[in-house]
């Protein structure tokens, strides 16, 4: 395998080939943009009502609300920004199915579309204050509902009374909490199912799509959390402030409850966010301590200064452009923290499945790869990014001039010298110039099946999945007639996550289920083609389907062959719905 370590030919321009190693990161960078002039984001400690607002927005933009000015902040990853004024303070923000700004503002719920010219409310018939907002699984919006009338002294979170679902026509369905335990930050966790910080004596609840609520039963039991997320490992993230008993800390809850509480560095640091980031950790802000942390989900904790002295950093997301950002409150800015790595500051494309080898028949097919940059006035530098199944990576730079596209012809086999091989390409770039469009084929250009082939995407990470299903699956039963459906993954996190592929006839029965541990950034196809994998090679079928579940996002894939002329067709994925 050393031949696919040796440098090659030039390609447009400079081209340089790199090993994946550790050591070519650069350090994480913070720098600092201010918002428009006027008092700070927060003025009071409301951890979870204000721990939420930040979110990447659907413009490519970051979209925040600004508690003291009444108003929301779009912010370009330049640091430019634009304020649109509210009635009255927001909290939390996300964006909906429907591709506008929801957010929580009051006893309303509303929505604001990306160019800011069209503002909606629609009011709550419970709870006195909605607070934290996700958009679910189901095409709705889910938020949480509080009474601010019950006192709270010392700024602790206001006790919620309802769970609530609005429809992006407006339509609000209300689900009262039991007991009117505290509760705020909500979010899509595990199975997809709606988990939120409080609403039950064990510190998180979870409610159904159907809106059944009930307690997640914790071993052992723990105080309600500041803010929660769902993690790259399939497990809920959290962070609390310090307590009577207890310093700050950073917690993992299991699907089944087991916790897990990693104690931070920095002692009364009053964590008060936490996101999941893009390289498969979880990132927090730290707002006593002025800080911003870092845990893996081994559960080391790496820690960096803002650098404005006693900023407060409060509510944490990761921005279009792939980095981590945060507001400042007491200081009325917003920070990026660059993340260090091969991809660092870029926006990622994944081509999930890529080939230069020999099909079944003994047919040679590669792939090709389109590049374009979409920018009318400067050239972008595009880093193409090799997962072999082998375990081989590497890195290859290529600079693409303003307006102009190219074609890696056999990208496997030419562009990385990999011929005989198989498995995933990504395409990134910096956020500071592109953007660029990117597509593949799959083509058998030699006889004795000169086929088209089948188109490949190139997908964002948004289009990793943990619950998918593929329909239109197809066998013949055999190699000789019909078509066979190859199936496979990409994983595009940095930690193993466990998938399985589970296959059914087109009435719902069972043909089999097969599962495996992708390690971290592994590409690998099934062998052989599904059917036979799960014990049904015999089977004919022209609509069955595949359903593919995982611990964490992935590019699932499937292929669907021509066993007499060899052309394929590659299948999208859907969305899946979770098993009652």
């Amino acid at each position: 395998m050393n031949r696919h370590r040796e440098p090659f030919a030039t390609l447009v321009g400079a081209l340089a080939l790199f090993l994946l190693d550790p050591g070519f990161a650069s350090g994480q960078v913070i720098m600092e943009f201010p918002l428009p002039v006027g008092s700070v984001v927060t003025t009071v400690r409301l951890p979870s009502a204000y721990g939420r607002a930040m979110t990447a927005g659907p413009d490519g933009n970051l979209w925040l609300t600004y508690a003291s000015r009444s108003s929301i902040i779009r912010m370009t990853s330049a640091g430019k920004a634009t304020e649109f004024k509210l009635p009255s303070s927001a909290a939390g923000i996300t964006v909906g199915p429907d591709g506008n700004l929801w957010f929580a503002e009051g006893n309303k719920i509303g929505r604001l579309s990306p160019d800011g010219a069209s503002l909606a409310q629609f009011s709550l018939q419970y709870g006195k204050d909605a607070v934290g907002i996700v958009a679910g699984p189901d095409g709705n919006l889910w938020f949480t509902e509080t009474d601010d009338t019950c006192g709270c002294p010392g700024g602790e979170v206001p006790a919620p009374v309802a769970i609530g679902r609005v429809t992006p026509g407006g339509s609000i369905t209300e689900y009262p909490i039991p007991h009117n335990f505290s509760a705020a930050g909500i979010i899509v966790g595990p199975n997809r199912s709606l988990w939120y910080a409080g609403g039950s004596s064990t510190g998180v609840g979870r409610a159904t799509l159907q809106g059944t609520l009930d307690e997640v039963s914790t071993q052992p039991v723990i105080n309600a959390p500041n803010a929660i997320t769902l993690g790259a490992d399939g497990n809920v993230w959290c962070v609390g402030p310090p307590g009577i008993l207890e310093d700050s800390y950073v917690r993992t809850i299991t699907p089944t409850g087991i916790v897990t509480t990693f104690p931070l560095t920095s002692t009364r640091a009053y964590p008060f966010d936490i996101a999941a980031g893009p390289d498969g950790n979880a990132w927090f802000t730290e707002m006593d301590a002025n800080k911003i942390g870092r845990i893996t989900p081994q559960g080391v904790i790496t820690e960096f200064d803002v650098p404005t002295p006693n900023s407060q950093p409060t509510a944490i997301c990761v921005g279009p452009d792939g980095n981590i950002w945060f507001t400042e409150s007491n200081a009325a800015k917003v920070g990026r923290l660059v993340l260090s790595g091969p991809a660092a500051g870029n926006v990622t494309l994944t081509v999930p499945a890529a080939a230069s080898a020999h099909g079944v028949n003994g047919t040679f097919f590669h792939s090709d790869l389109w590049l374009m940059n979409r920018s009318f006035t400067s050239p972008v530098i595009a880093t193409l990014t090799y997962r072999c199944t082998t375990g081989f990576n590497a890195v290859q730079a290529v600079t693409l001039p303003a307006r102009q596209s190219i074609m890696l012809t056999d990208v496997i086999g030419s562009t990385f010298g990999a011929p005989s091989t198989s498995g995933a390409i990504e395409v990134s770039w910096p956020t500071t110039s592109g953007p660029v469009s990117a597509s593949s084929q799959v083509t058998s250009p030699l006889p004795p099946a000169p086929a088209f082939g089948t188109l490949v995407p190139a997908l964002p990470l948004s289009d990793a999945k943990m619950h998918a299903v593929f329909i239109g699956i197809q066998s013949g039963g055999g190699l000789t007639s019909g078509s066979r459906s190859n199936a496979g993954a990409y994983n595009p996190q940095p930690v193993p996550v466990d998938v399985t592929f589970a296959l059914f006839k087109g009435d719902g029965t069972t043909l089999g289920t097969y599962s495996r541990t992708y390690g971290p950034n592994e590409a690998y196809q099934l062998y052989p083609n599904v059917f036979d994998l799960v014990g049904a090679g015999s089977t004919a079928a022209t609509n069955a389907y595949l359903v593919v579940t995982a611990t964490a996002p992935i590019f699932p894939y499937v292929t669907v062959i021509d066993n007499v002329s060899g052309d394929s067709s590659f299948l999208a994925a859907s969305d899946d719905e979770t098993a009652p």
